[in-house]
């Protein structure tokens, strides 16, 4: 067996292990790849095609999201309301358990107006596999 057949054999391995994980570990993996998805997503937030093409490089389903445009899911939506009932100007980013197999990591974008008021321009909402933030932890 060649030293490349070997490596691969215990990549396969490695995916199949049987490995304990909390909610919070889930939860700080999905905050830290979260972070750096959107970070990069900021520098083209209005191109869908070079979103969807970042989010499948990254493993992740990437949507920027307008307070009052209909398009967004019931979770994202929920969670504009809860930032535009409180707009501050540091409002956290956020992880919500999506069920079983995934989470959604989101963060406000805000701007603060000349009269020192707070306007919400968006959410980053990020939707990422649990399994592959599991696979991804060392």
């Amino acid at each position: 067996m060649s030293s490349d057949e070997r490596k691969q054999l215990h990549e396969e391995r490695r995916k199949h292990e049987i490995r304990r994980v909390t909610k919070a570990e889930i939860a700080e993996a999905a905050l830290v790849k979260g972070r750096a998805v959107a970070e990069i997503a900021n520098g083209f937030r209005d191109d869908q095609e070079r979103l969807d093409s970042l989010g499948h490089a990254r493993g992740a389903t990437i949507r920027w999201r307008v307070p009052g445009v209909s398009n967004a899911l019931t979770v994202e939506q929920e969670i504009i309301d809860a930032y535009v009932m409180n707009p501050t100007s540091d409002l956290p980013d956020n992880v919500q358990d999506l069920g079983s197999d995934s989470v959604l990591y989101s963060r406000p974008e805000v701007s603060v107006l000349p009269d020192g008021a707070v306007a919400i321009e968006g959410i980053w909402s990020v939707r990422l596999s649990k399994k592959e933030l599991i696979l991804e932890m060392e």
